[in-house]
This record gives structure tokens, sequence and C-alpha cells, in this order.
């Protein structure tokens, strides 16, 4: 009996136009089961809009950058490095004593920075203040919104991650975005972070730019030394794990060699600068004498009592959190490091921002999952697509030159603006006016005024400390709080003029004395000429229309000595 063959429906007969002889189209594919992304569905919609969006952030950068620019030349130390970048490049040498002061001439001064000042007088001389402006809002830019940006959406951060821990980051740093080395050391603390990080995950040549790295950190700040402590701390986890392995573990012994070798050739660099193994010893002095940590700002504990530590303490919280809400846990040597440079920052103000450096990257991918899992679903489709695109386009080296072009024009396209505590109009008036070449001077104005009379008035001191000694300095400090021991000083060095903040103590102590006589006087300098070494009759000082009552030398963020 024939045995009958079952015919499927599909090909029973022929389907709607289609003849007996035609053979049937096969069966269309099923549709798959996840949806296409939305993406998909109206990319010109989602293209605009992040073209949009990315627009609105530049925008918003630059108004960022206004400040920014406010603490562009805040710093007390500013004027003399701007000055001492000058001599150097006029006489082809670095100085080796002093040559600012009438107290300390001659007295051996190491320029430790002495690169760093360099490149600052040649950009003063190349475009003045507003393409120093301009150089420091481009290497901030560079630093916190370009580089670290578009590592963490390399990593796989989201683009909303990444900008609210640049966004704390940038605003732990204000402080600290001005001309001095610290800009440098900023820059410097987060690239050897990354690049410990990238060898300790996968090991290879490219931990040998840390040599070049730091032969020219080592000029610039004696801050390299932390990045040294950041290496070795690596080189030591590197090494223990090895020896884990009973030293049969390849790629330990491979990350442990490849960085040992970079990390004694660092070392090695280091020691190209003018002074050799001696800056060593010099940065021991410095951080190991107790007088600074007590009277110097930027050395003392933060107290955290104002709103621009108040921001790093909102970075710190960031941090902490991220530990909180991820599962990932840090690696030894990365989890020493950030304990080692907290640890530091608490007991020294001016550490504070390179542990924001060294942990922003680590802080961002913690956040990520944690932050992506719980307003992912609050957010439309649409607007996640935008975050799509913007985390692509911020992950190109095209951003990271946007943002340092905008950060250029804006500096030297504005005017530069200087701190109120900075005696502008009473340093014209001392033009106008000599009264003598023995001037009795705040540090802070003595820095100025070696900027505003190129090194031509001698000072009696100014923001070099650690040149001065904490003998000299600490005679200064008693003097200038209450005017103690100031006579001794005055026939000591035939004093015959003194240029000091109107709310300090001394002026109190001068307005009593009848040997010496206010010649000027506004909010920010009261200028006095002792009687006996007038040569001719100066104006009285000019009241100011409402009493000193408040400091109005003081600055945001700016510590006093």
């Amino acid at each position: 009996m024939a045995r009958s063959k079952k015919r499927s429906p599909s090909t029973s007969g022929p389907t709607p136009g289609q003849t007996s002889g035609e053979r049937p189209e096969p069966p269309a594919p099923e549709e798959p089961a996840v949806a296409l992304p939305t993406l998909d569905k109206r990319p010109r919609l989602t293209l605009g809009l992040a073209a949009m969006a990315m627009a609105l952030i530049f925008v918003t950068w630059w108004l960022v950058l206004s400040s920014y620019r406010v603490f562009c030349f805040s710093s007390v130390d500013v004027f003399w490095i701007m000055r001492t970048g000058q001599v150097i490049l006029e006489s082809g040498q670095l100085p080796r004593a002093d040559i600012y002061s009438f107290t300390n001439l001659g007295k051996p001064w190491v320029l430790y920075q002495w690169l760093f000042e360099v490149v600052v007088g040649l950009v003063y001389q190349l475009g003045g203040l507003k393409a120093l402006q301009a150089l420091v809002l481009s290497v901030a830019s560079f630093t916190l919104a370009g580089v670290a940006f578009r590592e963490m959406t390399r990593s796989g951060v989201n683009y909303s991650v990444a900008w609210l821990v640049t966004s704390a980051a940038s605003a732990a740093c204000f402080t600290f975005i001005s001309v001095r080395p610290h800009l440098v050391s900023i820059l410097c603390v987060y690239t050897v972070a990354r690049l410990l990080d990238r060898h300790w995950t996968k090991a290879d040549r490219g931990i040998f730019w840390l040599v070049p790295l730091f032969l020219i950190w080592a000029n610039c700040h004696l801050i390299f030394t932390v990045g040294l402590s950041m290496a070795a701390i690596y080189w030591g986890s590197s090494l223990f794990a090895w020896l884990q392995k009973r030293g049969n573990g390849q790629a330990e012994s491979r990350r442990a060699g490849l960085l040992g070798a970079a990390l004694a050739l660092s070392g090695l660099a280091t020691l190209i600068n003018p002074y050799g193994w001696s800056v060593y010893l010099y940065g021991y002095h410095i951080s190991s004498e107790s007088y600074w940590s007590r009277h110097i700002g930027e050395m003392l504990m933060p107290e955290f009592n104002n709103p621009i530590l108040l921001m790093i303490l909102g970075y710190i919280a960031i941090t902490v959190i991220s530990f909180m809400v991820s599962a990932r846990r840090p690696s030894l040597p990365e989890g020493l490091v950030y304990v080692g440079l907290f640890c530091a920052a608490l007991t020294s103000y001016k550490l504070l921002p390179y542990f924001v450096a060294a942990t922003m990257q680590g802080t961002a991918v913690r956040l990520e999952p944690a932050l992506s899992s719980f307003l992912g679903p609050f957010f439309p489709p649409l607007i996640r697509n935008v975050s799509h695109r913007l985390t692509a386009w911020t992950a190109t080296n095209y951003y990271v030159v946007a943002v340092v072009l905008v950060a250029f024009l804006h500096g030297i396209t504005r005017l530069p603006l200087f701190p109120p505590w900075v005696p502008v109009k009473a340093a014209d008036w001392l033009s106008r006016h000599p009264i003598g070449q023995h001037l009795y001077c705040s540090a802070k104005y003595g820095s100025y005024l070696i900027y505003r009379f190129e090194g031509k008035l001698p000072v009696f001191i100014d923001t070099r400390f650690d040149m001065y000694g904490p003998a000299f300095s600490q005679i200064y400090h008693y003097a200038e709080a209450e005017g103690l021991g100031f006579e001794a000083l005055v026939r000591r060095y035939k004093i015959d003029g003194a240029f000091v903040q109107s709310v300090s103590g001394i002026v109190r102590y001068l307005d009593r004395q009848p040997d010496w006589l206010k010649v000027y006087q506004d909010y920010q300098a009261t200028i006095f000429v002792r009687k006996q070494e007038m040569r001719q009759p100066l104006p009285r000082a000019p009241e100011p229309p409402l009493p000193l009552s408040a400091p109005l030398s003081s600055f945001a963020g700016e510590r006093e000595e």
C-alpha cells in the first residue's frame, strides 16, 4: 500500500498570488526577543538633542571657567613666581641667592620649581597676564574636564556619572587653579595614578612613561615625591603578590620587574635637576619643620569651615559613598594609596587636591553601576539614548581638544582678575611718592611689590618663607600681629617706611608711635613713613569712607599666613 506523504499546511496548495508551478517562499524570520534600541527608531531626533546638549555643556563650561578665572592670580606666591621667571629668561641662569629683599640679600635660595617659573615667565613675555590666565585655564580644563572625563567614559562610565564626579572634583580643586606649580602636580598625580592602575591590571612597557614624567615633574615641584611614593606602594604590592605565588607567578613577576625598573629609572631621573640629591634633603627640611605646619596657611590642617573647603568635603563624601554602594573593591595598592593620600591631606591643606586627582577615576567606576541601575528606570529611552551619544562623543580626543580650546579662548579674551587683597592702588601711590629703599612690608604685599616694581624695590619679606627660614619668619609674624620687636627691626635694617595690611595689628601699633606718619590708607593697604626720613612733604592719608572693621584683605580660598 502506497504510503501517503503528509503535507504541511504551508505547502498544501498555492497561496494567493502564487501559481501552482512556483516554489513557495520561505517563512519570514521571527522577530528577535529583545526590541531594537530606540536610537535606531528616531536617530535624527536623538542626534539633534545630543548636539544641543553638547553645545549647552560647552556654554556651561564657559560659565564655570569664570569661577576658575577668579582664582588664577589669587595665590600670594603668584607675583614673585612671575617675576622670577622673567629674571631667569633675562639672565640665562638661575639665581643662587636672594635678589629681592634687603633683609636676606645674598642668602642661598633653592629654586626647586625653576622649570615652572621659566614657563610662566615665557608665557608672560609672549602675552602678558591674559596669556597666563589662558594657560592656567587650559591646563585645568585639560586635566579635569578633558582627560579625566574622557578616561571615565572610555572605561564604561556613563556620561551623567562622569559629569557628577568631575564637577565635584573641579569644585574641590578651585583654590589650586592658579599660577602655581600645584597645577602641574595635579595633572602629574592623576597621570601617575592612571599609569599604575593600568599596569596593575595589564603589565606592559607603557609603565616606562613614568621616567620622562618624573624628569619634568622634579623640576617643577617638590610634590613629585608623592608620585614616587605612589609608585613605590604599587611596586611593593607587586612583590607581595609575587611572593604569594611562591615566586612562580609569571604575570606577577613581569609586573613587579617592569615596575621596579621604571621606579628605579624614575628615581634617577628626578636627580637631573640643578641641585641633584640636595632637593630631597631640602624637601625633607621643609616638611619636617614644625613652625611651617603651625603658621603657613597651606600647610595647616584643613578645618572645613568655609564654602571652598566644604566643596572638598563634598567630594570626599562622594568617594566614600562610591565604596559603600559598589561591589568592586580596590586593589591592594590602590587602597593603600587612597588611605595614604587621605591621611596626608588631613594633616596638610595643600595635599587635598592630590587625593582628588588620584581617586577621580576609581570613584566614577564604582559609582557607575549603582547610579545607572538606580536612576536608569526613571529616564525615558530617548534621554538614555542621548546620554549614550554624549558618552560616545566625550570618549574621543576631539572632545579634549574642544574643552581646551574653549578654556584658552575664555582666558585670552577676558580681563584678568586680581583678588581683593592685592594693593594695586597703594602700589600706584607708592610709585608716585617714593618713601625710601628700606620698606617694611607685609609678606603677601612683598610678593606683589616684587612684581609691581620688577624687583627694583627691595622688600622686607615676601611669601618665600622657606628661604627666609623659621627664625626670621617668626620675628616677622610677631611684628606684624602686634608690633612686637618692630623697633629692633627698624634699628637693625634702617627701615624708613612701612607698607602693611590695613587690618593688621602693626597698623594700630604705628598709629600710636609719634615718629611714624600715616601717608596713605585704603581698604587693602596702609603706608607709613618715619618723620625723620621725610625729604619733602607728602600728602596726608585719605580716610576710607567706611571704618575698617572687617578683614577685607582676605579672599575666598586664601589661607592667611
